[in-house]
C-alpha cells in the first residue's frame, strides 16, 4: 500500500508563495531563488536544488556537483505540481552544459523542450569540450531532443528520447538502462546498453551505432536494429540475433521480426511514447517475459532498473492540493495537502 500523508495547516499568504520558490539545500536551511540560473550560480558543491513546476529558461554551465530535481515529467502525475520544464533562449544552445568539475551530480524529474533547427536536433545537455564528467545521474527525466557528450561510470535511466543520442563513456563504463529512445542513430562507446526500447519512424534508419559496448535485453526494430558495431556483445534482444557484429547489418542478422506494435500491451505509434500515453509493459503471454539474460522481462520493466510508472522522481510527491479561497479572521489562509512517499 502506498504512504500517503496529509499535511493541513495554515500559513499567510505571504509563505505561501514559497511553494513557487526554487529551494537550495544540503543540509542546512534553505535558501529560496526564483530564478534558476541564478539558483545554479549561487549553491555550492553537494546542494540539492528542488525546482517546482512551472517554466525556466536557461543557457547555464554547470560545473559543480550539484542535483538538480524537478517535480517529474508525466502530465497525469504532476496535476498537483505542474511539471518542471526548461527551455533554451536558443533553439540551437543547450540548456545545461556541464563541465569537468560537475562529476558526482544529477539531473532528476526535469521535462527538457525541444532544441530543433533546420532539420536537425540541438543538445539539451552536452558535456563541455574536452571534459569526461563522472559519476553522473540522469533519471526519470524527457529530453526534446538528446543528450550528448563524454560520461564515464554514470547512470542514464529511465528517461525519454525524442531524439538521438551521444554517449561517450571514454575512460569507463557507464550504464544506459530502462531509457525510451524515439528516434534513430543512438551512439554508444564503452557502454551497456540495456532493457531499452528503441523506436524508429522510418525504415533502414538504424537504432544503434556501437564501439565497445555490450547490449543485452532492449527492444529493438525490425530490419533496421544496427547501422555500425565494433567489438559489441549483443544479446537477448527482441529483433536481433546473439553475437553479430560488423557495419550495415539493418537487413540481416535477425532472430525476429516482430512488429513492435504487436509486442507492447498498447503501442501504435513514437507519438504514443512522446506523449506518455502508450503502455510498453509485455503482455502476459509474450514470449520476451523473463527472457532477458538475467532470467528478467526484456524491455524497460526488467532489468536492474524496472520503469516507473508515471515517472515520478524519488523524493516525496504532492498528489493533491486544496487552497481555501478566502483567509480566517487572522489573515491566514487554510491549504490541505496530501503528499506520497515514494518507494524509489
Amino acid at each position: 500500500m502506498k504512504n500517503l500523508l496529509l499535511f493541513t495547516f495554515l500559513i499567510s499568504i505571504f509563505n505561501l508563495t514559497a511553494q513557487d520558490l526554487i529551494a537550495v539545500q544540503n543540509g542546512n536551511d534553505p535558501t529560496f531563488y526564483t530564478d534558476l540560473s541564478e539558483a545554479i550560480e549561487g549553491s555550492v558543491a553537494g546542494d540539492t536544488l528542488y525546482i517546482p513546476g512551472r517554466n525556466y529558461v536557461v543557457n547555464d554551465t554547470i560545473n559543480k556537483p550539484i542535483h538538480l530535481i524537478g517535480t517529474g515529467i508525466n502530465p497525469n502525475y504532476t496535476q498537483a505540481t505542474g511539471i518542471t520544464t526548461v527551455a533554451s533562449s536558443s533553439i540551437v544552445l543547450p540548456q545545461l552544459v556541464l563541465g569537468e568539475n560537475a562529476d558526482g551530480g544529477s539531473i532528476t524529474g526535469i521535462f527538457f523542450t525541444t532544441n530543433y533547427y533546420n532539420g536537425n536536433p540541438y543538445n539539451n545537455i552536452t558535456v563541455e569540450s574536452g571534459a569526461d564528467v563522472s559519476n553522473f545521474l540522469i533519471d526519470r527525466s524527457y529530453f526534446g531532443s538528446n543528450v550528448g557528450g563524454k560520461f564515464s561510470n554514470s547512470l542514464i535511466k529511465q528517461n525519454i528520447f525524442r531524439h538521438r543520442n551521444n554517449f561517450n563513456a571514454q575512460d569507463g563504463n557507464s550504464l544506459i538502462s530502462n531509457n525510451i529512445f524515439c528516434d534513430r542513430g543512438n551512439t554508444f562507446t564503452n557502454c551497456k546498453v540495456a532493457n531499452n526500447i528503441f523506436l524508429v519512424s522510418a525504415q533502414y534508419y538504424e537504432a544503434i551505432d556501437a564501439s565497445n559496448s555490450i547490449i543485452e535485453n532492449n527492444i529493438l526494430p525490425a530490419n533496421y536494429a544496427f547501422d555500425y558495431l565494433n567489438n559489441c556483445n549483443i544479446r537477448n534482444n527482441v529483433n536481433t540475433s546473439n553475437g553479430v557484429s560488423g557495419s550495415i547489418i539493418r537487413n540481416g542478422n535477425f532472430n525476429d521480426s516482430a512488429d513492435l506494435t504487436t509486442v507492447f500491451s498498447s503501442y501504435s505509434s513514437i507519438s504514443d511514447a512522446v506523449n506518455q500515453s502508450a503502455d510498453f509493459h509485455l503482455p502476459d503471454n509474450s514470449p520476451y517475459k523473463n527472457g532477458g539474460s538475467d532470467g528478467n522481462d526484456i524491455g524497460i520493466y526488467g532489468g536492474r532498473y524496472p520503469w516507473k510508472d508515471g515517472s515520478v522522481p524519488f523524493n516525496p510527491h504532492i498528489v493533491s492540493k486544496n487552497i481555501s479561497g478566502t483567509t480566517d479572521e487572522n489573515g491566514d489562509l487554510p491549504i490541505e495537502i496530501e503528499v506520497e512517499a515514494q518507494q524509489n
